[in-house]
């Protein structure tokens, strides 16, 4: 529904570009909606980009998440069910063309839950960066699983401070520096 919403707004309001923000869950879905809706940036703080596999999501948040991934179907929007690339959106990105995708900018507490890093971060980096996604990793020196910029300052740092370096990507997909 969020996707269909957004489209109509794109498209009643003549919106040139999308922007999403998303932090920890919402940075999940920042980035899957980020992709689906053809935004031209994704702020996502400390994003988890897996449902399933990872200490955090099979831990302490099972009773969580495992309804998330069980063998029923849910609906993500009118086109597409709640599949297995979704559960992992180091599997989602490679359905998309990179240049015609989201610039991510990511930020991650350096010091979060045990494994958060390298279960949700890295390989998700790592995806981008193999598949020639545009991107921006921050890593502040914080600890916890907390905000480091608010939406306006995440806006004012990312979206504002590059927006040039952002449709560059988007007409020509390349980044001059």
């Amino acid at each position: 529904m969020l996707q269909l919403i957004i489209q109509n707004l794109k498209s009643i309001y003549k919106l040139p570009a999308i922007y999403i923000w998303g932090s920890s869950m919402g940075g999940y879905g920042a980035i899957l909606h980020g992709l689906a809706c053809k935004a031209h940036a994704v702020y996502a703080h400390i994003p988890q980009t897996k449902l399933a596999g990872t200490h955090y999501t099979d831990g302490r948040n099972k009773r969580f998440f495992s309804p998330l991934v069980s063998k029923r179907k849910w609906a993500f929007s009118t086109n597409s069910v709640f599949t297995e690339p979704h559960v992992d959106l180091c599997k989602y990105l490679a359905k998309f063309r990179p240049h015609k995708s989201p610039v991510f900018f990511l930020t991650q507490n350096t010091f979060d839950y045990p494994f958060y890093v390298r279960e949700h971060l890295l390989p998700f980096v790592a995806r981008c960066d193999e598949l020639g996604f545009a991107y921006s990793v921050t890593m502040p020196l914080i600890k916890g699983h907390k905000l480091f910029l608010n939406i306006a300052q995440a806006v004012a740092q990312n979206f504002d401070k590059e927006h040039k370096k952002i449709r560059q990507w988007r007409i020509q997909g390349s980044i001059d520096t």
